[in-house]
């Protein structure tokens, strides 16, 4: 057991966004689950829909394709924001679409397409992350909004006792920039 979970914490701490292109996709189509192969359409959505009900993330393998999810918080207007990222078999190939749920409805609301390490290695972001920590080891978890860069950073912890600890970086739009989980117990 306590090697699965090492495991799954390893997976999840070396999660890395694939740069897509330097656009985000924000057009609207009648099937938010278009970019997949239309036999996956119902697992997918079945994935999306229970992650953004649970708040926890899920993980499918169909043909060797992993497909995860992840839950990243809710909007004003109490939607959920949950992002599907699939590592296709046999490549270094991944790829992360973000939704928006509403009740029964899922909209794709783009691609994830920013380089992680242009937000990490932003100064106003470094100057944020300290603080955001203490308070999520503190309370259990934090949001931070950096307005001059247009993303939000949140904070919650994964464990009881507040080691393990999950920041989210998302732009304005809701869609997933980085994802990472850190050890403050070392």
């Amino acid at each position: 057991m306590k090697n699965k979970l090492a495991k799954i914490l390893s997976t999840i701490t070396t999660i890395s966004i694939a740069s897509c292109s330097a656009n985000i996709n924000t057009s609207t189509t009648k099937d938010p689950f278009d970019s997949f192969s239309p036999s996956n359409k119902p697992i997918l959505e079945n994935l999306v829909k229970t992650t953004a009900t649970t708040k926890k993330p899920t993980t499918y393998i169909i043909n060797n394709n992993i497909y995860s999810t992840t839950y990243n918080g809710r909007t004003i207007k109490h939607c959920d924001l949950v992002s599907l990222t699939v590592k296709y078999a046999n490549t270094n190939y991944e790829r992360t679409e973000n939704f928006r749920v509403c009740g029964d409805k899922i909209e794709n609301i783009g691609i994830s397409d920013t380089i992680p390490s242009t937000i990490e290695n932003d100064p106003i972001v470094q100057n944020q992350i300290p603080y955001i920590l203490q308070t999520c080891k503190i309370y259990g978890e934090a949001e931070s909004i950096v307005t001059n860069r247009d993303i939000s950073i949140k904070c919650k912890a994964t464990d009881l006792n507040r080691c393990f600890l999950e920041l989210t970086f998302i732009d304005k739009n809701g869609i997933l920039i980085d994802k990472k989980i850190i050890n403050t117990c070392r």
